[in-house]
């Protein structure tokens, strides 16, 4: 179901041509960013290899997909009829190209399967994804997001999953320091609540393990150094993430995050950072007083078990050690800092909660407990 081809390690972005070539593709429907495309050079790298072939080039769309754009995106690539897609970029850019080839044109029939009154069409065009950020594991997922009408949606179908992948860490090496961060930040969230959700398996467990061991050591470099070697584990620790949640999908942090980026721009990682280190806090203090709560099977080894990943043996230490790994990165947790302007604002974002997420969450909650995390995150000093 999830087989996937992986070209991994410094310079595999040449083996573009060789994917394409060996799939006989003529016509290519080329997804990308538009600034960070063009000034870094990547435009031009990407160029020779397709020398000689038909390409459509679709880009300029926002960051955090609208469905909007992405029906355009669905109408130009229908037209052009390609026999491949190759998406080169950030999650938003790979967000995009999955809805891009997975959605009809028509606005009626595209939020009919949005809201679960539809199907994505059986065999979309081939893909492969090449992503240039180390963090939302995109290239390894069958869902993509998109935004509608102030909603978030995620569309999931087995389908949606790239066929091809190539993981190439020099394409990592524009990325600013603070992309850097929070994408990594992403990836992080992405392996603990693969771990704890209530849809994980041993094999998702395997994944997130991997992904979040390489972290807790990798991003703490990221901070100061941005060296290749951290930028290469930093990448193949981001998709072990994104493989991780395309089995278990994520929980509450990711859940709660959209109503941030939503209404106050917040990048999507920076976002779930924010109540990640609180919501494992949470979960240490549960272990000694869940009262009647509905607990996932096992919840307690659970987090004994990343309580060991981050080398402790308490769970709420842990916790402190989660955030002080955040906050030691000098990008601002406060909310105030962000252009949140009051506690009552801030808890008013519970209402837009994925409450999908939710019930995948560990932990039974309900509004009491998502305003206690926000409470928190208003009242914390850095």
């Amino acid at each position: 179901m999830w087989n996937q081809s992986v070209q991994r390690g410094e310079g595999s972005l040449a083996k573009l041509r060789d994917l394409l070539d060996e799939r006989g593709s003529k016509r290519v429907f080329l997804v990308t960013g538009t600034r960070s495309y063009q000034e870094t050079g990547l435009g031009e790298r990407v160029e020779r290899f397709l020398q000689g072939l038909t390409v459509e080039r679709f880009s300029g769309f926002p960051v955090n997909p609208k469905l909007e754009s992405a029906l355009d995106g669905a109408a130009r690539l229908q037209a052009f009829d390609p026999d491949i897609v190759v998406a080169i970029g950030g999650g938003s850019v790979l967000d995009t190209a999955k809805l891009c080839r997975s959605l009809p044109p028509d606005h009626r029939r595209a939020t009919a399967i949005l809201g679960g009154r539809g199907s994505v069409g059986a065999s979309p065009v081939p893909m492969i994804a090449v992503p240039t950020t180390a963090g939302s594991g995109s290239e390894a997922t069958h869902f993509a997001v998109v935004y509608s009408g102030g909603r978030k949606y995620s569309l999931a179908a087995p389908q949606m999953l790239p066929e091809s992948v190539i993981l190439d860490p020099d394409l990592t090496r524009t990325a600013d320091r603070y992309l850097t961060i929070v994408t990594a930040w992403d990836a992080l969230a992405q392996a603990i609540e693969s771990f704890w959700s209530r849809g994980a398996t041993e094999e998702s467990r395997a994944y997130a393990t991997n992904a979040l061991t390489a972290c807790v050591t990798v991003i703490p470099r990221l901070y100061v150094h941005r060296d290749d070697e951290a930028r290469r584990e930093m990448m193949y620790a981001a998709h072990d993430a994104g493989r991780a949640i395309n089995i278990s999908k994520t929980t509450a942090a990711h859940a709660m995050s959209y109503a941030f980026t939503t209404h106050w721009g917040v990048a999507h990682g920076h976002a779930v950072a924010l109540t990640l280190g609180e919501f494992f806090r949470f979960h240490a203090e549960l272990l000694h007083d869940s009262g009647d709560r509905d607990l996932a099977p096992a919840f307690g080894k659970t987090m004994e078990r990343l309580a060991r990943i981050f080398g402790v043996s308490e769970v709420s230490s842990a916790a402190e050690r989660l955030c002080e790994l955040l906050q030691s990165s000098g990008i601002p947790l406060d909310p105030r800092d962000l252009g949140i302007p009051d506690r009552e604002t801030l808890v008013a974002a519970t209402r837009e909660v994925n409450t999908e997420r939710l019930h995948n969450h560990p932990v039974s909650l309900n509004q009491e407990d998502l305003e206690t995390i926000l409470n928190r995150i208003w009242s914390r000093q850095q």
